[in-house]
């Protein structure tokens, strides 16, 4: 039996915090499991049977349940939207652990995963697997000059491959820290190196000020251990020393060149491009879809639960609080072209509008979006019931 909505004055912390988790999803037209919604919850909450109370409590006014799945009340359509998702991604999971198996063999890697939308299960039929590695310090670019040769052997096999965000082992700790880049983090599924992703996420504990309930016990699901080669190694000790140093200062000068020649048609300056294409890591230049998303998730939000919370709030709970203003200053600024395009046209919830009676239900109109899904179910006495 489904218990009485409260009041909008009288919601409390946890009843929020579900919210805006919620609201969050939606922007990439993705509704989450009960699972998923207490894992990247963005309050505190000690004991698991009153998160369940508080999220059944917000049904049907703000919420919406179909099995497992939970969404924004008049967001029922994307139910078969995550359906639909994830039976494509199931396709591309084994061509992300085959090529994750080709590129153990490559010198001076230490991890890679799968990170964007595969890596949550919510990417459409043209969606590519966006790849995250480690390397080994001053020898990133030899590696990725190495990878983009086997990302063209991959498409003769019909397999996207994208490995966009790489770092070395000395460069863990992202910069810039806020709830998109937290998610991020979260949701990054390592294919091998369990030793590197578990430093990976020491570096990143800022992470929890901004997801307190975090549990990733469910991304190591495709871990395998690497092989170790003889060829590996030979390559490694070949390289190891001031001969590597010169190749893979070469090869980032070379690739600068490129990119500078590549990428300015989009309208990016030199010093954008350098910032991202770093000796130490490569990123997305302007911060990818991070400032897009803040945009969409405060004023979505803001208007969705216009009586229920403020914009302050909405931004406390994007951008944190006491993080120094340069780790979130890229994603405050105003959303990239390109990516604010990519971000609308990807998911195309932000023009659909809800039903209902209230204010939340009425008017207002959520989406948006950038590489979010996943899943898990719960069992348990109540049907928000259930362990983690």
């Amino acid at each position: 039996m489904v218990s009485s909505p409260p009041s909008i004055d009288t919601l409390t912390s946890l009843q929020r915090g579900i919210l805006m988790t919620v609201l969050y999803g939606d922007l990439f037209d993705h509704p989450l499991t009960v699972d998923e919604i207490y894992r990247y919850l963005v309050a505190t909450c000690d004991r698991r049977d009153t998160f369940d109370q508080a999220l059944e409590s917000l049904e049907p006014r703000y919420l919406s349940a179909n099995d497992d799945l939970v969404c924004l009340t008049g967001r029922e359509a994307i139910f078969a939207t995550r359906h639909r998702r994830q039976q494509m991604a199931a396709a591309r999971w084994s061509q992300a652990q085959r090529f994750g198996r080709w590129l153990s063999r490559v010198p001076f890697l230490h991890m890679v995963a799968v990170c964007g939308s595969q890596a949550m299960e919510n990417g459409d039929a043209d969606g590519d697997i966006d790849l995250f590695l480690v390397t080994a310090p001053g020898r990133l670019w030899l590696v990725q000059s190495i990878t983009m040769t086997l990302r063209r052997a991959g498409r003769w096999l019909g397999v996207e491959l994208c490995p966009n965000f790489l770092v070395t082992t000395e460069a863990l700790r992202l910069e810039h820290r806020n709830l998109y880049t937290a998610r991020e983090v979260a949701q990054v599924m390592p294919l091998w190196g369990a030793e590197t992703y578990d430093a990976f996420h020491t570096a990143n504990g800022w992470v929890r000020r901004y997801l307190p309930q975090l549990d990733c016990h469910d991304r190591r699901r495709f871990l395998e251990s690497r092989p170790r080669y003889r060829s590996t190694a030979l390559c490694e000790w070949l390289l190891g020393g001031l001969i590597g140093d010169g190749l893979d200062r070469g090869v980032h000068r070379l690739l600068l060149m490129y990119y500078r020649l590549r990428l300015r048609r989009h309208g990016w300056g030199r010093t954008q491009i350098e910032q991202s294409y770093r000796r130490d890591r490569q990123t997305v230049i302007t911060g990818g879809f991070a400032a897009a998303v803040a945009r969409r998730f405060v004023e979505r939000g803001g208007r969705t639960f216009a009586n229920v919370m403020s914009s302050d709030e909405l931004e406390q709970c994007f951008f944190g609080t006491g993080e120094p203003v340069s780790d979130h200053e890229t994603a405050r600024e105003t959303p990239d072209p390109l990516y604010a395009g990519l971000l609308a046209t990807r998911y195309g919830g932000g023009g659909a509008r809800h039903g209902g009676g209230t204010r939340h239900g009425g008017g207002t109109r959520h989406g948006g979006g950038t590489q979010h899904g996943g899943g898990t179910r719960h069992g348990g006495e109540t049907r928000y019931g259930g362990g983690r």
